[in-house]
């Protein structure tokens, strides 16, 4: 088996014609399991817009016959300079050569339905963990060979009659995520997560480092994929991850593709963008504004702090890879310090 990294473009949130042709021109009976994640240029504020590419999206799997097979992560926002696009990340189902390293595994879990009654709540954690466990088992990956674990939490659309706050909430829900699958990956003592601190951001040292997490009104169970590199995969790429100290620490993503072999400029900058397959990241700004000690409007403006975050990001990202194609995303709840974030890349081996 080998996973094969392809990036599509999409006009709109519900064009799936690029989707459906590159799956077409891939063969769906070749996929074993498939992984969609998707940046849309919709902005609201509980991702309902979400919902129509959901509806599209599944028409295109139903009729391939991979609905069963996928698992989708679906998030707004290309603020800045960022491309509307899906990364297709599909494992395939075929006798490729083993290589001599390890190479990119990917391994997918699912809970059962969460009652509405039980989301944004603690004792989810367990579940969220169990169902973390159950896609680095699927992928037959160990947690210390883990590079990026992306969890789907389930909340409650905002306004929903009878809803509180704390299952509404999209950042409980992120935060639930990380935590979970920071205790999965051996990464967050169990002993130390209490109700007090979901939500929260700190304490300082209390974060996931290899997680990224969604709230997804629109789902209801929890989902996990999990990458990773294993000996006896196939295929030529590798997942790598890094922790960034805050939003302009671009060097530590050229670190780490520096360190994967990608060949940079001597800014920093990649030297042939085919060598990064897919680039993900999940940064934000400290809870008092300041970047570097230096006072910012990202709280106080008009436009919400993600947007701020997100279109921050973008040019950042650009100027590393010389595109515009990258999954970014804000509020790294648990993911990383406060003012930090979580950094993580598919890249392609030449050797």
């Amino acid at each position: 088996m080998a996973v094969r990294v392809l990036t599509v473009d999409m006009a709109s949130p519900e064009h799936m014609t690029g989707i459906e042709t590159t799956l077409a021109e891939l063969g769906p009976q070749r996929v074993r399991r498939l992984a969609v994640l998707a940046k849309l240029e919709a902005s609201a504020p509980n991702d309902y817009s979400c919902e129509p590419t959901r509806r599209a999206l599944d028409a295109v799997l139903t009729a391939m016959k991979l609905v069963e097979r996928t698992t989708s992560v679906l998030a707004v926002g290309c603020e800045g300079i960022a491309t509307p696009f899906a990364y297709l990340l599909a494992d395939l189902d075929e006798g490729a050569p083993q290589a001599s390293e390890p190479r990119l595994a990917m391994g997918f879990g699912a809970s059962a339905p969460v009652p509405a009654g039980e989301r944004g709540r603690a004792a989810l954690l367990p579940l969220i963990s169990d169902t973390v466990v159950a896609a680095l088992r699927d992928g037959d990956l160990q947690p210390a060979n883990a590079g990026l674990i992306l969890v789907k939490t389930p909340t409650i659309p905002a306004g929903t009659q009878g809803a509180t706050p704390e299952q509404t909430s999209m950042r409980r829900g992120r935060s639930l995520g990380a935590l979970g699958a920071g205790i999965a990956l051996g990464d967050i003592d169990p002993a130390r997560v209490t109700d007090a601190v979901i939500g929260v951001d700190g304490p300082a040292d209390l974060y996931a480092r290899r997680v990224m997490t969604i709230a997804a009104p629109e789902s209801d169970c929890i989902e996990a994929i999990a990458l990773g590199n294993r000996a006896g995969a196939g295929g030529d790429l590798v997942v790598r991850s890094t922790m960034m100290s805050d939003i302009l620490d671009g060097a530590a993503i050229s670190g780490m593709l520096a360190e994967s072999g990608v060949a940079l400029t001597r800014w920093g900058g990649v030297s042939d963008p085919a060598d990064v397959a897919a680039l993900l990241i999940k940064t934000g700004v400290a809870p008092d504004g300041r970047v570097r000690g230096q006072r910012t409007t990202i709280y106080g403006g008009v436009a919400p702090p993600e947007t701020h975050i997100r279109a921050a990001s973008s040019g950042m990202l650009g100027a590393i890879l010389g595109h515009t194609r990258f999954f970014n995303s804000g509020d790294p709840i648990h993911h990383a310090p406060p003012g930090g974030g979580v950094a993580a890349a598919i890249v392609r081996m030449r050797k």
